[in-house]
Protein backbone atom coordinates (compact mmCIF):
# COMPACT_ATOMS: atom_id res chain seq x y z
CA UNK A 1 0.00 0.00 0.00
CA UNK A 2 0.94 3.77 -0.48
CA UNK A 3 1.57 4.96 3.17
CA UNK A 4 3.39 8.18 3.03
CA UNK A 5 3.89 10.46 0.24
CA UNK A 6 5.07 13.97 -0.09
CA UNK A 7 4.06 16.47 -2.74
CA UNK A 8 5.67 19.15 -3.98
CA UNK A 9 4.52 21.80 -6.75
CA UNK A 10 1.87 19.75 -8.49
CA UNK A 11 -0.75 22.63 -10.18
CA UNK A 12 -1.84 24.86 -6.78
CA UNK A 13 -0.34 21.55 -3.79
CA UNK A 14 3.26 23.27 -3.15
CA UNK A 15 4.11 21.40 -0.25
CA UNK A 16 1.63 18.36 1.30
CA UNK A 17 3.03 15.37 3.57
CA UNK A 18 0.63 12.80 4.50
CA UNK A 19 0.11 9.68 5.35
CA UNK A 20 -2.93 7.05 4.57
CA UNK A 21 -5.38 4.60 5.81
CA UNK A 22 -4.49 1.05 3.76
CA UNK A 23 -8.11 1.55 3.40
CA UNK A 24 -10.60 4.10 2.82
CA UNK A 25 -9.52 7.23 2.55
CA UNK A 26 -11.76 10.07 1.65
CA UNK A 27 -10.51 13.58 0.45
CA UNK A 28 -13.48 16.25 0.69
CA UNK A 29 -13.26 19.89 -0.67
CA UNK A 30 -14.32 22.38 -3.29
CA UNK A 31 -14.03 22.19 -6.72
CA UNK A 32 -10.66 23.55 -7.77
CA UNK A 33 -9.77 22.75 -4.02
CA UNK A 34 -6.81 20.68 -5.39
CA UNK A 35 -8.11 17.10 -4.71
CA UNK A 36 -7.77 16.21 -8.12
CA UNK A 37 -4.22 16.99 -7.79
CA UNK A 38 -3.30 15.22 -5.10
CA UNK A 39 -4.96 11.94 -7.48
CA UNK A 40 -2.60 13.24 -9.91
CA UNK A 41 0.38 13.03 -8.11
CA UNK A 42 0.32 9.64 -7.13
CA UNK A 43 -0.89 8.85 -10.35
CA UNK A 44 2.58 10.19 -11.87
CA UNK A 45 4.27 8.21 -9.04
CA UNK A 46 2.82 5.05 -10.38
CA UNK A 47 3.27 5.93 -14.42
CA UNK A 48 5.11 8.59 -14.76
CA UNK A 49 2.54 10.68 -16.48
CA UNK A 50 -0.64 12.91 -15.95
CA UNK A 51 -4.23 11.62 -16.68
CA UNK A 52 -5.15 14.96 -17.23
CA UNK A 53 -2.51 16.26 -19.76
CA UNK A 54 0.74 15.05 -21.76
CA UNK A 55 2.00 18.37 -21.09
CA UNK A 56 4.40 18.43 -17.37
CA UNK A 57 4.58 21.97 -17.69
CA UNK A 58 0.62 22.32 -17.01
CA UNK A 59 1.25 19.98 -13.77
CA UNK A 60 4.22 22.16 -12.23
CA UNK A 61 2.93 24.89 -10.11
CA UNK A 62 3.51 28.13 -11.84
CA UNK A 63 6.49 29.38 -12.16
CA UNK A 64 7.91 26.75 -10.45
CA UNK A 65 10.94 24.38 -12.64
CA UNK A 66 10.42 20.84 -11.20
CA UNK A 67 7.29 18.72 -9.22
CA UNK A 68 8.48 16.26 -6.98
CA UNK A 69 6.30 13.43 -5.75
CA UNK A 70 7.79 11.23 -2.90
CA UNK A 71 5.99 7.73 -1.63
CA UNK A 72 6.75 4.96 1.05
CA UNK A 73 5.43 1.87 -0.32
CA UNK A 74 4.49 -0.86 2.04
CA UNK A 75 3.65 -4.38 2.33
CA UNK A 76 3.84 -7.29 4.39
CA UNK A 77 7.61 -7.98 3.32
CA UNK A 78 9.24 -5.02 2.63
CA UNK A 79 9.05 -1.12 2.37
CA UNK A 80 10.77 0.99 -0.94
CA UNK A 81 10.61 4.16 -1.47
CA UNK A 82 9.98 5.85 -4.79
CA UNK A 83 10.43 9.00 -6.01
CA UNK A 84 10.21 11.07 -9.57
CA UNK A 85 10.72 14.32 -10.33
CA UNK A 86 9.88 16.14 -13.50
CA UNK A 87 11.68 19.47 -15.27
CA UNK A 88 10.74 20.81 -18.94
CA UNK A 89 13.27 18.53 -20.41
CA UNK A 90 14.67 15.65 -17.95
CA UNK A 91 12.52 13.10 -15.70
CA UNK A 92 14.11 11.35 -13.23
CA UNK A 93 13.29 8.52 -10.75
CA UNK A 94 14.91 6.71 -7.73
CA UNK A 95 13.85 3.40 -6.09
CA UNK A 96 15.18 2.94 -2.62
CA UNK A 97 18.14 5.69 -3.69
CA UNK A 98 19.14 4.20 -6.41
CA UNK A 99 18.69 5.93 -10.00
CA UNK A 100 16.18 4.00 -12.35
CA UNK A 101 16.05 5.06 -16.13
CA UNK A 102 13.20 3.05 -17.08
CA UNK A 103 9.57 4.26 -16.07
CA UNK A 104 7.68 0.94 -16.00
CA UNK A 105 9.38 -0.06 -12.54
CA UNK A 106 7.42 2.30 -10.58
CA UNK A 107 4.60 0.57 -11.72
CA UNK A 108 6.04 -2.73 -10.37
CA UNK A 109 6.57 -1.00 -6.69
CA UNK A 110 2.66 1.00 -6.95
CA UNK A 111 0.07 -0.61 -8.77
CA UNK A 112 -2.38 2.53 -9.18
CA UNK A 113 -6.20 2.12 -10.95
CA UNK A 114 -8.01 5.11 -11.41
CA UNK A 115 -11.45 5.37 -11.79
CA UNK A 116 -12.89 8.92 -12.73
CA UNK A 117 -16.25 10.07 -14.26
CA UNK A 118 -14.48 10.41 -17.84
CA UNK A 119 -13.60 6.63 -17.32
CA UNK A 120 -17.23 5.81 -18.90
CA UNK A 121 -15.78 6.88 -22.64
CA UNK A 122 -14.37 3.47 -22.07
CA UNK A 123 -17.31 1.85 -23.52
CA UNK A 124 -18.49 5.40 -25.79
CA UNK A 125 -15.15 5.51 -27.73
CA UNK A 126 -13.51 3.68 -29.78
CA UNK A 127 -11.74 0.30 -29.41
CA UNK A 128 -8.29 2.01 -29.04
CA UNK A 129 -9.02 3.08 -25.66
CA UNK A 130 -10.24 -0.54 -24.92
CA UNK A 131 -6.62 -2.26 -26.06
CA UNK A 132 -5.11 0.28 -23.20
CA UNK A 133 -7.71 -1.17 -20.75
CA UNK A 134 -6.84 -4.25 -21.29
CA UNK A 135 -3.31 -3.70 -21.66
CA UNK A 136 -2.93 -1.94 -18.78
CA UNK A 137 -3.78 -4.71 -16.74
CA UNK A 138 -2.58 -7.66 -18.44
CA UNK A 139 1.03 -5.67 -17.76
CA UNK A 140 0.11 -6.57 -14.15
CA UNK A 141 -0.49 -9.85 -14.43
CA UNK A 142 2.16 -10.60 -16.60
CA UNK A 143 5.23 -7.76 -17.11
CA UNK A 144 6.35 -10.11 -19.78
CA UNK A 145 3.50 -8.54 -22.22
CA UNK A 146 5.12 -5.11 -22.34
CA UNK A 147 7.78 -6.37 -24.22
CA UNK A 148 6.08 -8.40 -26.49
CA UNK A 149 3.73 -5.69 -26.94
CA UNK A 150 6.47 -3.04 -27.51
CA UNK A 151 8.03 -5.80 -30.43
CA UNK A 152 4.91 -6.27 -32.22
CA UNK A 153 4.57 -2.46 -32.34
CA UNK A 154 7.78 -1.79 -33.72
CA UNK A 155 7.07 -4.47 -36.20
CA UNK A 156 3.90 -3.38 -37.17
CA UNK A 157 5.47 0.44 -37.69
CA UNK A 158 7.83 -0.77 -40.13
CA UNK A 159 5.34 -2.90 -41.89
CA UNK A 160 3.21 0.06 -42.22
CA UNK A 161 6.05 2.03 -43.72
CA UNK A 162 6.83 -0.27 -46.17
CA UNK A 163 3.18 -0.63 -47.28
CA UNK A 164 3.08 3.15 -47.49
CA UNK A 165 6.15 3.70 -49.49
CA UNK A 166 4.68 0.43 -51.50
CA UNK A 167 8.41 -1.13 -51.40
CA UNK A 168 7.27 -5.00 -51.12
CA UNK A 169 10.73 -6.77 -51.90
CA UNK A 170 10.92 -7.45 -47.80
CA UNK A 171 7.54 -7.10 -47.31
CA UNK A 172 6.84 -10.88 -46.44
CA UNK A 173 9.51 -11.20 -43.69
CA UNK A 174 8.07 -8.54 -42.08
CA UNK A 175 4.78 -9.96 -42.15
CA UNK A 176 5.86 -13.51 -40.70
CA UNK A 177 7.36 -11.18 -38.01
CA UNK A 178 4.46 -8.99 -37.27
CA UNK A 179 2.51 -12.42 -37.42
CA UNK A 180 4.63 -14.14 -34.19
CA UNK A 181 4.64 -10.98 -32.39
CA UNK A 182 0.79 -10.72 -32.71
CA UNK A 183 -0.22 -14.02 -31.94
CA UNK A 184 2.03 -13.69 -28.45
CA UNK A 185 0.06 -10.78 -27.90
CA UNK A 186 -3.06 -12.43 -28.93
CA UNK A 187 -2.83 -15.53 -27.13
CA UNK A 188 -2.12 -13.03 -23.74
CA UNK A 189 -4.94 -11.14 -23.89
CA UNK A 190 -7.35 -13.78 -24.87
CA UNK A 191 -6.22 -15.34 -21.54
CA UNK A 192 -6.81 -12.21 -19.48
CA UNK A 193 -9.98 -11.49 -20.73
CA UNK A 194 -11.21 -14.58 -19.90
CA UNK A 195 -9.96 -14.38 -16.60
CA UNK A 196 -11.67 -10.73 -16.73
CA UNK A 197 -14.78 -11.85 -17.89
CA UNK A 198 -15.00 -14.36 -15.22
CA UNK A 199 -14.56 -11.97 -12.30
CA UNK A 200 -16.36 -8.86 -14.41
CA UNK A 201 -19.90 -11.63 -14.18
CA UNK A 202 -19.51 -11.06 -10.09
CA UNK A 203 -19.28 -7.42 -10.49
CA UNK A 204 -21.89 -6.74 -12.61
CA UNK A 205 -24.28 -9.25 -10.33
CA UNK A 206 -23.16 -6.96 -7.24
CA UNK A 207 -23.50 -3.66 -9.44
CA UNK A 208 -26.55 -4.19 -11.65
CA UNK A 209 -28.40 -7.32 -10.10
CA UNK A 210 -30.22 -9.15 -12.75
CA UNK A 211 -28.57 -7.87 -16.13
CA UNK A 212 -26.63 -10.46 -17.79
CA UNK A 213 -23.63 -8.63 -19.48
CA UNK A 214 -21.67 -10.83 -21.92
CA UNK A 215 -17.98 -9.89 -22.35
CA UNK A 216 -16.03 -11.12 -25.16
CA UNK A 217 -12.91 -10.39 -27.35
CA UNK A 218 -12.37 -9.94 -31.07
CA UNK A 219 -9.01 -10.55 -31.94
CA UNK A 220 -8.64 -8.69 -34.96
CA UNK A 221 -8.89 -10.96 -37.74
CA UNK A 222 -11.36 -14.08 -38.65
CA UNK A 223 -11.28 -16.09 -36.15
CA UNK A 224 -10.78 -19.11 -37.87
CA UNK A 225 -8.00 -18.13 -39.84
CA UNK A 226 -4.12 -18.14 -38.87
CA UNK A 227 -2.58 -14.18 -38.44
CA UNK A 228 -0.25 -15.19 -41.50
CA UNK A 229 -2.70 -16.23 -43.60
CA UNK A 230 -4.99 -13.00 -42.74
CA UNK A 231 -2.02 -10.88 -43.64
CA UNK A 232 -1.37 -12.20 -46.95
CA UNK A 233 -4.77 -12.24 -47.90
CA UNK A 234 -5.39 -8.63 -47.38
CA UNK A 235 -2.04 -7.47 -48.73
CA UNK A 236 -3.62 -6.18 -52.02
CA UNK A 237 -6.14 -4.17 -49.53
CA UNK A 238 -3.01 -2.79 -47.27
CA UNK A 239 -1.23 -1.46 -50.03
CA UNK A 240 -4.20 0.55 -51.29
CA UNK A 241 -4.84 2.15 -47.54
CA UNK A 242 -1.08 2.23 -46.80
CA UNK A 243 -1.20 0.65 -43.66
CA UNK A 244 -2.15 -3.21 -41.73
CA UNK A 245 -5.99 -3.62 -42.14
CA UNK A 246 -5.88 -6.56 -39.51
CA UNK A 247 -4.09 -7.71 -36.43
CA UNK A 248 -4.11 -7.33 -32.58
CA UNK A 249 -3.78 -3.46 -33.13
CA UNK A 250 -7.47 -3.84 -34.34
CA UNK A 251 -8.82 -6.40 -31.31
CA UNK A 252 -11.74 -4.78 -29.15
CA UNK A 253 -13.47 -6.17 -26.16
CA UNK A 254 -16.90 -6.10 -26.73
CA UNK A 255 -20.14 -6.02 -24.18
CA UNK A 256 -23.85 -7.29 -25.41
CA UNK A 257 -26.69 -7.99 -23.45
CA UNK A 258 -29.09 -10.42 -25.42
CA UNK A 259 -26.70 -9.55 -28.12
CA UNK A 260 -27.09 -6.29 -28.44
CA UNK A 261 -24.37 -4.21 -27.62
CA UNK A 262 -24.51 -2.59 -24.27
CA UNK A 263 -24.31 0.86 -25.73
CA UNK A 264 -27.50 0.41 -27.40
CA UNK A 265 -29.27 -1.52 -24.64
CA UNK A 266 -28.15 0.28 -21.29
CA UNK A 267 -29.60 3.65 -19.85
CA UNK A 268 -26.76 6.04 -19.13
CA UNK A 269 -27.19 5.36 -15.19
CA UNK A 270 -26.25 1.34 -16.36
CA UNK A 271 -23.48 2.08 -18.61
CA UNK A 272 -22.25 4.12 -15.57
CA UNK A 273 -22.05 0.97 -13.23
CA UNK A 274 -20.67 -1.30 -16.10
CA UNK A 275 -17.69 0.77 -16.78
CA UNK A 276 -17.54 0.29 -12.96
CA UNK A 277 -18.04 -3.57 -12.98
CA UNK A 278 -15.35 -3.42 -15.17
CA UNK A 279 -13.17 -1.43 -13.38
CA UNK A 280 -13.59 -3.16 -10.74
CA UNK A 281 -13.30 -6.24 -12.25
CA UNK A 282 -9.38 -5.85 -13.28
CA UNK A 283 -8.55 -4.31 -9.84
CA UNK A 284 -9.60 -7.54 -8.34
CA UNK A 285 -7.15 -9.52 -10.98
CA UNK A 286 -4.54 -7.17 -10.22
CA UNK A 287 -4.95 -7.72 -6.74
CA UNK A 288 -4.92 -11.48 -6.98
CA UNK A 289 -1.83 -11.61 -8.97
CA UNK A 290 0.24 -10.06 -6.55
CA UNK A 291 1.11 -9.88 -2.55
CA UNK A 292 1.44 -5.71 -3.50
CA UNK A 293 -2.68 -4.30 -2.45
CA UNK A 294 -3.84 -1.99 -5.16
CA UNK A 295 -3.93 1.50 -4.82
CA UNK A 296 -7.22 2.38 -6.75
CA UNK A 297 -7.81 6.37 -7.35
CA UNK A 298 -11.50 7.38 -7.47
CA UNK A 299 -12.14 10.75 -8.48
CA UNK A 300 -15.76 12.37 -7.45
CA UNK A 301 -17.37 9.44 -7.97
CA UNK A 302 -20.13 10.21 -5.20
CA UNK A 303 -21.50 12.79 -8.62
CA UNK A 304 -22.08 10.06 -10.72
CA UNK A 305 -23.90 7.59 -8.31
CA UNK A 306 -26.21 7.18 -6.06
CA UNK A 307 -25.57 6.17 -2.72
CA UNK A 308 -26.62 2.46 -2.97
CA UNK A 309 -24.43 1.59 -5.68
CA UNK A 310 -21.62 3.80 -3.98
CA UNK A 311 -21.61 2.13 -0.85
CA UNK A 312 -22.27 -1.75 -3.20
CA UNK A 313 -18.73 -0.33 -4.63
CA UNK A 314 -16.69 0.39 -1.66
CA UNK A 315 -17.73 -2.17 -0.03
CA UNK A 316 -16.50 -4.55 -2.70
CA UNK A 317 -13.28 -2.90 -2.93
CA UNK A 318 -13.66 -3.17 1.20
CA UNK A 319 -13.52 -6.52 0.61
CA UNK A 320 -10.65 -7.36 -1.68
CA UNK A 321 -8.13 -5.76 0.75
CA UNK A 322 -7.72 -2.66 -1.89
CA UNK A 323 -6.13 0.46 -0.87
CA UNK A 324 -9.06 3.45 -1.85
CA UNK A 325 -8.53 7.34 -1.72
CA UNK A 326 -11.75 8.58 -2.83
CA UNK A 327 -12.49 12.55 -3.74
CA UNK A 328 -15.59 13.98 -3.15
CA UNK A 329 -17.31 17.56 -3.02
CA UNK A 330 -19.75 16.42 0.02
CA UNK A 331 -19.31 14.10 3.31
CA UNK A 332 -22.92 13.19 3.17
CA UNK A 333 -23.09 10.36 1.21
CA UNK A 334 -20.02 8.73 3.11
CA UNK A 335 -21.25 9.13 6.33
CA UNK A 336 -21.76 5.03 7.23
CA UNK A 337 -17.73 4.82 5.94
CA UNK A 338 -16.77 7.66 8.27
CA UNK A 339 -17.71 5.65 11.43
CA UNK A 340 -15.03 3.14 10.49
CA UNK A 341 -11.74 2.69 12.29
CA UNK A 342 -10.14 2.28 8.67
CA UNK A 343 -11.23 5.01 7.70
CA UNK A 344 -9.25 8.97 6.83
CA UNK A 345 -10.68 11.93 6.38
CA UNK A 346 -8.80 14.89 4.66
CA UNK A 347 -9.91 18.51 4.18
CA UNK A 348 -8.63 20.09 0.77
CA UNK A 349 -8.41 23.89 0.34
CA UNK A 350 -6.95 25.74 -1.97
CA UNK A 351 -4.00 23.11 -2.23
CA UNK A 352 -3.86 22.86 1.03
CA UNK A 353 -4.66 18.77 2.44
CA UNK A 354 -5.08 18.52 6.23
CA UNK A 355 -6.52 14.91 8.22
CA UNK A 356 -9.35 15.63 10.32
CA UNK A 357 -12.85 14.47 11.62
Amino acid sequence: MLSDIKITNIRNIKQSNLTFSKNINIFVGQNGSGKTSLLEGIYLLSRSRSFRTQSTSKVRSKGENALVVYGLVVDEFSKNNIAIKKTKSDTQIRINGKDEKRTSVLSSFLKVHLIRPESQALLERGASIRRTFIDWGLFHVKHQFLEDSKKYNHTLRQRNKLLKQQKTATLSIWSESLAEYGIIVDKARASYIEALANEFSKTTKALLGGIDIQLSYSKGWPEREALLDSLNGTLKRDLFKGYTTVGPHRSDLVLKVNGVLVQDFLSRGQMKLAVLALYLAQVKISNQSSKQDVCVLIDDLSAELDRDNLNKSLTYLNEMGAQVLITTTSLEPFNNWLALTNTKLFHVEQGVINEGV
